[in-house]
Order: C-alpha cells, then sequence, then structure tokens
C-alpha cells in the first residue's frame, strides 16, 4: 500500500536503534520489516540504523578534538585537525544508501554493497577512538601511545603499527580487544547523518547535530562493576551513590537530541525522588523545561 511504501521510507532514513544485545536488534528489524511489508518488494536494507553496541561507552571525533585542544600538549594536538578531517568524504557512500529505496533485489544489494564500503572507509578512525576509551578500561600506555604519534595517529593504525616498538604496537591490538568485549559506540561515526551535513561533508552546527527525538526504556537493577562506574562518573560528570543505570541512559540521551527536540525514557522513581539524584534531575529539567518532554514511569523499587 502507499502507507507502507512511506513508512519504508521513514524506515530506512529516520529510524535509528542501538542495542547491546544482538538477538535484539534482529528482531527490531524483524519488527520493522513486518510493520511495513510491501509485496513484491524486497527487505528494506537496515544495517547502517539498527547497530549492536553499548551506548553508554564510547566517544565521539569532537569529543575528543575538544578534549585535546584543550589539553595542547605534543603534537597530539594537530590530531583532529589533519587526518581525521578526510573521515567527511567517506561519508558519501552514506548519502548514496540513504537516497536508494530498495524498491528492487539490486537496490537493496547496492545499498549492501555501500554500507560495506562505508565501514571499511570508518574502519581506522573507529579504531582510533577505541583507543581514546580504551584508556579508561585498562590499556595502560594509550595515552603515552597516542602523545607519541601525534598527527600520524590514524595512518598507523592503518599500518597496524608498522615501525612502532612492539609495547605501542600492542596498544592498538588491545584496544580492539577492549572495543570488542565493551561493544564501544562512537555516535558520530556509526550514525553520521545526525552529525554530518552530507551534502556539504562538514559537521553540522552543535545545535542541529544529533536526534529529532530519543526514546528508550533502559534497564534498572543490573550490577556495574568498578571500571565502568569509573568511566561513567568521568563521562558525564556525575557523583550520584549508587549509580543508576537508568539514569545514566536519562543523561546520555541528553546528549543525542539536537535543540527544541524530545526525550521519552521510562526511568525508576529514583532518579526524581533520590537524593543522590538530585543535582542531575533538577540541573537537566531545569536547563530543558523549554525544550525537553520528559515521560517517566514512577516504578515501585
Amino acid at each position: 500500500t502507499d502507507i507502507n511504501l512511506l513508512k519504508r521510507h521513514i524506515l530506512k532514513r529516520c529510524i535509528y536503534g542501538v542495542d547491546l544485545n544482538p538477538m535484539a536488534v534482529e528482531l527490531a528489524k524483524v519488527s520493522l520489516w513486518l510493520d511495513c511489508f510491501t509485496l513484491g518488494a524486497p527487505l528494506s536494507f537496515l544495517d547502517h540504523h539498527l547497530k549492536c553496541g553499548n551506548s553508554l561507552i564510547g566517544t565521539t571525533v569532537q569529543e575528543v578534538e575538544a578534549e585535546l585542544a584543550a589539553q595542547k600538549k605534543g603534537h597530539v594536538g594537530d590530531l583532529f585537525g589533519g587526518p581525521f578531517q578526510s573521515l567527511l568524504s567517506a561519508t558519501a557512500f552514506v548519502e548514496e544508501l540513504r537516497r536508494l529505496p530498495d524498491a528492487t533485489i539490486e537496490q537493496a544489494e547496492r545499498s549492501h554493497a555501500l554500507y560495506n564500503q562505508f565501514e571499511e572507509a570508518m574502519a581506522p578512525y573507529k579504531a582510533a577512538l577505541d583507543i581514546w576509551v580504551s584508556r579508561y578500561f585498562g590499556n595502560k600506555l594509550a595515552q603515552e601511545y597516542l602523545t607519541l604519534v601525534g598527527q600520524d595517529y590514524v595512518e598507523e593504525i592503518r599500518s597496524r603499527g608498522k615501525g612502532l616498538s612492539p609495547q605501542y604496537q600492542e596498544v592498538i591490538t588491545k584496544a580492539a580487544e577492549i572495543s570488542r568485549e565493551k561493544r564501544f559506540f562512537h555516535w558520530d561515526l556509526e550514525f553520521p547523518e545526525a552529525f554530518v551535513d552530507l551534502e556539504r561533508k562538514a559537521w553540522k552546527a552543535k545545535e542541529k547535530q544529533g536526534f529529532d527525538a530519543v526514546i528508550g526504556n533502559p534497564p534498572y537493577s543490573v550490577a556495574l562493576d568498578s571500571v565502568e562506574k569509573a568511566y561513567w562518573k568521568q563521562r558525564f560528570n556525575l557523583s550520584p551513590q549508587p549509580l543508576n543505570l537508568a539514569g545514566l541512559f536519562y543523561v546520555a540521551s541528553l546528549k543525542q537530541y539536537s535543540n527544541n527536540n524530545r526525550v521519552g525514557m521510562i526511568i525508576p522513581k529514583s532518579i526524581t525522588f533520590s537524593r543522590g539524584w538530585e543535582p542531575v534531575s533538577y540541573t537537566h529539567l531545569r536547563a530543558h523545561e523549554t525544550s525537553l518532554h520528559l515521560v517517566c514511569r514512577l516504578l515501585l523499587e
């Protein structure tokens, strides 16, 4: 039907999702495929928008760039002004991919091929951000490595550390291992459409980056290890005790939506009433009261 054809376009161009569980991602694809099923048309390609990863562990190119600029030590401060700029040209694959309607098998196959090309182009950049985040998860020489290689950061990754001493080659290997274990998720490299003007091949203005709406139903009673707790407190500038995973998703969602848009999050009552979360709940609700509609379900603990 015409409605289902419209749904297919919206599905491929406007819907994004992340889950730590690979099965949940696949079930989401099946559910969406069934909802917009169109007789005679192949299943829409969704791998570029529904992904498996940890949405709470990762960074963005611009966050790293800002931190490096603030540090201003060694040559590492020039890092993102040089080789990382070329990643924007790789978004051409995404621009073509999102325009394909997948109305035929050939178009769906072309979408798959374009996505593979994009992933290949992004691999060294994702590995670079993996090294950056791995500092917080036991990759002891990561910071030293970053300072040492400076502007050659990405090129060293492309060459797999050839010419470096074994201990620095190990930094690259260990970062990849930690990333696979923790499922690092770097938002602007995974979903460039939300952060990059694809036509101009340039970063969007800061206030236009992110998503028009963010919704979620985060887990509540999940054991958190001490390393992850330390990372999240540093990343989100939090100090409440005990650290609540649902609260982390709430705070993280505010980082991913653009100005004057919406967040809907099912959260436990501790986020709104707990003294430990008072700085977070008050500060963020007050700061976003004109643009944020927080959907709260107060759950008995």
